[in-house]
This record gives C-alpha cells, sequence and structure tokens, in this order.
C-alpha cells in the first residue's frame, strides 16, 4: 500500500487560484506515458519534449526521493533566489538553474510553477535558458509521473490561463482518476474546476472533500457564491428532522390515550 504525505504550499495560490493551498503527494509512481498512449504517442512527446536519460542526478520522482540526492540539486540549482526569480545560482540565467532541476527531478512541483511564473513575467514560451518551453515541461512532468496529482492541476491552471480549456480538463479528469482518498487533492481540484466554471465537476470534488473530513469551507463559500452549492443527496436523508416535525413524529408513534 502507497504511503500518501500531505503538506501545504501556500505559493501555489498564486499560480492556480486565490485560495489554492496545493498539497504535496508522496506515493509511487511509474515512469510511463499517460494512460491510453501507444508507442507512437509517447515517441511522439519524446521527440517535442526530450525524454528521460538516465544520469547520476536522476530522473528522479520528487514525491518520494527526498533524501540527499535532492538536497545537493536544490542547493546548487533551486536555491530561495532562484524559487523567488531574483538571480541564478549556479547558472547565469535562472532558467538554466530550473532547467537543471527539472532534468534531474522532472515533476519537482516547486520548479514546475518556477518555471510557469519566469515565463509569465518574460512572456516567453521558453525563457532564455530553458532546455524547453514552458508547456513542454508541464508535459514532462505528467509523463514522467502519470499519477502526480499535484503536477496535473499546475498543468491545468496553465494551460486554463492560455484559454485551453478542453486541454485544461483532459488534466483534470486525470485528476480526478487519481484522486482517490486524498481530501486535500479533491479540495484543489474544486478549487482550480470552479475557476475553470466547471461548476458541476467542482461541486462533486467538494462533496468528496468534506465526506473525507476536509474542515476548509473556501471551496464551499466559492459554490455558494456562484449559486451552484448543493448538499450531497444522502445529506438530506440523514439530516435531523425540524423541531415541529419530530414532535409530530413522536405523538403518532405514541399510544392513543384512553377518552
Amino acid at each position: 500500500m502507497n504511503t500518501v504525505s500531505l503538506t501545504l504550499l501556500p505559493s501555489m495560490s498564486s499560480l492556480l487560484s486565490p485560495l489554492l493551498a496545493a498539497v504535496l503527494l508522496t506515493s509511487t509512481a511509474a515512469m510511463a506515458a499517460p494512460a491510453g498512449a501507444g508507442p507512437a504517442a509517447k515517441a511522439g512527446q519524446e521527440a517535442a519534449c526530450g525524454g528521460f536519460p538516465r544520469a547520476d542526478n536522476g530522473p528522479h520522482d520528487y514525491r518520494t526521493v527526498r533524501d540527499k540526492r535532492l538536497s545537493i540539486v536544490e542547493q546548487y540549482h533551486f536555491t530561495p533566489s532562484v524559487e523567488m526569480l531574483i538571480k541564478g545560482s549556479s547558472s547565469q540565467d535562472l532558467a538554466g538553474d530550473i532547467s537543471f532541476m527539472l532534468r534531474a527531478f522532472p515533476n519537482h512541483h516547486r520548479a514546475l510553477m518556477s518555471i510557469v511564473r519566469l515565463g509569465e513575467r518574460t512572456r516567453s514560451e521558453q525563457p532564455r535558458g530553458s532546455a524547453f518551453t514552458v508547456d513542454c515541461w508541464l508535459e514532462r512532468a505528467t509523463r514522467f509521473a502519470p499519477d502526480d496529482a499535484v503536477a496535473r492541476m499546475i498543468y491545468a491552471g496553465y494551460l486554463n490561463k492560455r484559454g485551453r480549456a478542453q486541454d485544461a480538463l483532459v488534466q483534470m479528469d486525470r485528476v480526478a482518476a487519481v484522486a482517490g482518498d486524498s481530501a486535500f487533492t479533491h479540495y484543489n481540484a474544486g478549487l482550480i474546476l470552479i475557476e475553470m466554471k466547471q461548476y458541476e465537476r467542482a461541486l462533486a470534488h467538494a462533496h468528496k472533500a468534506y465526506a473525507l473530513g476536509f474542515s476548509r469551507l473556501d471551496l464551499r463559500e466559492k459554490l455558494q457564491s456562484a449559486g451552484q452549492w448543493k448538499d450531497p443527496p444522502d445529506a438530506a436523508a440523514t439530516a435531523p428532522a425540524p423541531a415541529a416535525s419530530a414532535a409530530a413524529a413522536a405523538s403518532a408513534a405514541s399510544p392513543a390515550s384512553a377518552p
């Protein structure tokens, strides 16, 4: 059974949604093309955005490799100054350091967000020093770790901002397929889907998140503000009866008194 470790990542909110707190998931992932992708599709993806050749520094799954292999690469190529897009560390260009990080850890969530923000700041699909386009880095992350829900949500947010709503929905469908019993994933998926105005899908994720015990009410409140909140179907059946109805039911159930 896979172990899932959840950690809030507030910095993700500026990228995907004003209220979104992303989750770092730790689970076993296979390095494969997305489900249903045949050899030809995989070859096409690799031709466009590169494969994953083995090297001393990777590639590794960001969710499961958290030892010195990660810390060493971050120490030299993903310092706080790089993450905050202030200056490069081992490379003259910020994108050069982020590229190194993403080659070693293709689904490094924070590095993915940094390359997206760098592309937005420079208004470039391929910032100077980047080995690939921003879209390619995101595609690579989801191809490397198909069951990484966080990487797919980052990709969905990126696609939606660029008017590629249908492509974003494909990513969100795959998030739903791997969300399982992760309340955080359902909650964050709901927030992203509200941004996409996919209210029915957002509501379904909200119901799952709250059924799994998630306590923050932002998702519910956003759906209510949009006039899209509905209680789950079984809530009405299990809700306490109003006091008047309960009293009437109790009266009807008690034996009739003698005249």
